[in-house]
């Protein structure tokens, strides 16, 4: 299948998107559009966990499989230690990738649908972002992905304690969860706009005129242990232009900075309370971890490679800031501006992860199931 296939669920997915943000007020169409979300969500799941030799790293997955199997430890494969066990419990590297895709995409659908008051946009951009470079690639970070995107909830009522217990599980399938630690310090609560922007170009600054310190203290550290030694290494060793390095760090500012504002006038201080749920103190868990994760991205961006993956761990959490600015809350017309932001960057993403992955990894799409069917 060529990359066609991408851009078929892309745009069925959008024009579900659609649908929903023009009829969210007619009852009779809920039932349908919550049936077809779970359909569309179960055939993403199976088109993750059915693709063979298709998707970043999918190659480097199935050796370490196979080096598992002929005794390798996990420090010897250079993984986490859950994800070396489910390689271990696993008796072939297709049921591997099954299981990575339902640990991996099933629980950030069941929040969307629990939670998002626009599930088709959420899933859309899903779908066009973390789903096909992680969860179609970098399994171990796109597990770690969805569980803190989901144990979010229990930052926004200030139930630390289960946040960081989700935060070390995540730590297992991939060290780069440890960057959403910093989200304890902030939880569900709306600070003032100016101390936001104060932060961003403090650190935007610090990060310009002393780049190699930041680089020499991670270095330093991580050189204390084995694995983030590894890690470490690897990724300073991707070379990017100057140019794109900045066009990035004043994208992501940029970005961060406009929704601090919209939320800042729109959305309300929730109540930070472990025994409720509050609609707007998890909305603004959702802002406040987006802006951890800019800032992660503007102070380790002297290595773009490593502030990207590190700040990947909760930049997602933009999922449910767009599904907020287009709630009822928000001026239709902001709206409406904010939904095309958000369609157009999402698709953007897609195309550049199919067609601009290190030798198009995504094209053709292929699934056992064919060989498997030709078989028979």
């Amino acid at each position: 299948m060529s990359a066609i296939i991408y851009h078929i669920i892309g745009i069925f997915t959008l024009l579900c998107a659609f649908f929903e943000f023009w009829f969210r007020n007619y009852n009779k169409t809920l039932t349908f559009q919550r049936q077809l979300y779970i359909l569309l969500s179960v055939f993403l799941i199976f088109f993750a966990g059915f693709r063979i030799d298709c998707g970043l790293d999918f190659s480097s997955y199935t050796d370490i499989y196979y080096k598992v199997h002929n005794g390798s430890s996990f420090l010897e494969c250079q993984v986490e230690p859950l994800y070396w066990g489910l390689n271990y419990i696993c008796p072939n590297p297709e049921l591997l990738f099954i299981l990575m895709a339902i640990l991996s995409s099933a629980p950030i659908l069941y929040v969307f649908y629990k939670y998002a008051n626009n599930k088709f946009l959420c899933l859309f951009l899903f779908y066009c972002t973390a789903f096909v470079y992680y969860d179609m690639g970098i399994i171990r970070e796109g597990a770690a992905i969805s569980i803190i995107i989901c144990s979010l909830k229990y930052a926004s009522k200030g139930n630390y304690k289960k946040f960081i217990f989700f935060v070390l599980i995540a730590e297992m399938y991939h060290l780069t969860a440890l960057a959403a630690l910093p989200i304890i310090f902030f939880g569900g609560k709306k600070y003032k706009l100016p101390s936001y922007l104060f932060m961003i170009f403090l650190l935007l600054i610090t990060n310009i005129l002393y780049p190699n310190l930041i680089f020499q203290i991670i270095g330093l550290v991580s050189g204390k242990f084995a694995l983030a030694a590894y890690k470490f290494n690897a990724y300073t060793t991707y070379l990017y232009s100057t140019r794109n390095v900045i066009g990035s760090i004043l994208y992501r500012a940029g970005l961060t900075i406009f929704f601090l504002f919209l939320f800042s006038r729109y959305i309300p201080n929730g109540k930070n309370n472990c025994k409720s749920f509050n609609k707007d103190a998890m909305s603004w868990a959702y802002m406040n971890a987006y802006f951890i994760a800019t800032l992660e991205f503007l102070i380790l961006s002297a290595i773009p490679y490593f502030s990207t993956r590190f700040s990947a761990i909760l930049y997602y959490s933009f999922y449910f800031i767009y599904d907020e600015l287009i709630s009822k809350k928000v001026n239709k017309w902001i709206r409406l501006f904010v939904f095309i932001i958000a369609i157009v960057t999402a698709y953007r993403s897609l195309g550049n992860t199919i067609y601009n992955s290190s030798g198009n990894v995504y094209i053709p799409y292929k699934t056992w199931l064919l060989s498997y069917w030709e078989t028979l």
